[in-house]
């Protein structure tokens, strides 16, 4: 085998040749790697539990009005001893972007 002295120059060289072969691959795989993170990310957030104060804070709703939400079981919940948790997936999008007209889940 013959032996090849390295100099700035071939080094330079076989850098931009692995940066571009590393490119291509990239190309080739970055879709279906994005694709399988953002699935595990999207997985573990929608199995996520919440405590009824994170959700009156994403919802901005009061804590009571969550209370009673669960109460009157508009929102699905389990409860571990006293605490109640609430998956995220189950808290739907009009309740988190509602405007608080609903004056009805406010009364204490």
């Amino acid at each position: 085998m013959e032996r090849i002295e390295l100099t700035d120059e071939t080094l330079e060289q076989l850098r931009v040749a692995i940066r571009e072969e590393v490119k291509k691959d990239l190309n080739k795989e970055l879709p279906c790697i994005i694709k399988a993170m953002a699935f595990k990310i999207i997985g573990t957030l929608l199995n996520f539990p919440l405590t009824v104060k994170q959700v009156s804070i994403l919802t901005k709703r009061k804590i009571k009005t969550v209370y009673k939400m669960c109460d009157r079981k508009q929102i699905p919940f389990s409860k571990v001893g006293k605490t109640i948790y609430i998956n995220i997936r189950d808290i739907n999008r009009e309740l988190i972007l509602e405007d608080d007209q609903d004056e009805s889940l406010y009364l204490e």
